[in-house]
């Protein structure tokens, strides 16, 4: 009978070491992100009087945005404009402690095909700015990142576009 007791009380402690000591293992199995391939590209700048308080001051920042996936679907592609005003001459910009002084988010919808490039225009706006500012778009979609081109463009008047130095 002592035996009995002995090797049930083993038995006991054993499993009750089985069960604690086992390393727990999550439940949540690791997904495979579908999305392959991400750019980013600014086409130009369009500058016009959008808001209609008739000066020619506002911007519309046109780019392009490539994705490419493995599953067919929708995908949110966010994107973030930047631009840093540098000042009433490009060839001497103006330094600030600010990195950038417009951030601008917006997020695309896009149906893509699956194991293929999927192109989307956009365009973001920008009103009342006056000087020569420098821009660029970063984007996000899964866990693809991008940033574009940098593009330097002058609202009102003078030219629009890069600049040569």
């Amino acid at each position: 009978m002592k035996n009995a007791k002995r090797y049930t009380g083993l038995l006991l402690i054993a499993f009750t070491l089985s069960i604690f000591g086992v390393v727990p293992v999550s439940a949540r199995r690791e997904r495979n992100d579908p999305v392959k391939g991400l750019c980013v590209s600014l086409r130009g700048v369009e500058v016009a009087d959008l808001d209609g308080d008739g000066y020619v001051d506002d911007v519309k920042i046109c780019g392009t945005v490539k994705v490419r996936v493995s599953e067919e679907g929708r995908y949110s592609v966010r994107l973030v404009l930047m631009t840093k005003y540098i000042g009433k001459d490009p060839n001497n910009p103006i330094t600030s402690r600010k990195r950038y002084d417009t951030i601008k988010r917006e997020t695309l919808r896009i149906y893509c095909d699956d194991d293929s490039w999927t192109t989307e225009s956009f365009s973001m706006k920008l009103y009342n700015m006056e000087g020569w500012y420098r821009g660029l778009v970063s984007a996000r979609c899964g866990n693809e990142k991008a940033k574009s081109n940098v593009i330097v463009f002058d609202p009102p008047g003078g030219s629009v576009g890069p600049v040569n130095k």
